[in-house]
């Protein structure tokens, strides 16, 4: 059931970043990713507004699953790193917070440069 409710949320999570990408980008000329900084802050928007709200409300572990791990999962990964960070500082777990946004951004640029590296070498062959 778990699996299920991550698969059919996942769908619906991705197929929803793609129809507000394309959304927000159909006002704005894509020189700047505003379609996927629209998604990552109405992600985390909804992750915190939606979390707060199945903590006072009576919410299935299924449901829970299938909206924070499915559909919010894949609409933006960016609203789960912002909702673990507020809760490090939520916890006054300052150093962490900051140690997770450091490494999570500079790691991830690091990787994008490295994989880009990597597949140059293999086309090159």
């Amino acid at each position: 059931m778990k699996y299920l409710a991550i698969f059919f949320g996942g769908g619906l999570g991705a197929i929803m970043r793609d129809t507000v990408s394309r959304f927000v980008y159909s006002f704005f000329f894509p020189t700047f990713p505003y379609g996927t900084m629209a998604v990552n802050i109405l992600g985390s928007f909804l992750f915190g507004f939606l979390w707060q709200l199945s903590e006072r409300m009576i919410v299935s572990r299924e449901i829970k699953t299938l909206v924070f791990t499915g559909f919010l999962g894949a609409f933006t990964t960016f609203s789960t790193f912002s909702f673990e960070t507020a809760n490090l500082l939520k916890e006054g777990e300052i150093k962490f917070a900051v140690l997770n946004i450091v490494l999570s951004v500079f790691l991830g640029l690091v990787c994008i440069f490295l994989g880009i590296f990597l597949a140059k070498q293999i086309i090159r062959g």
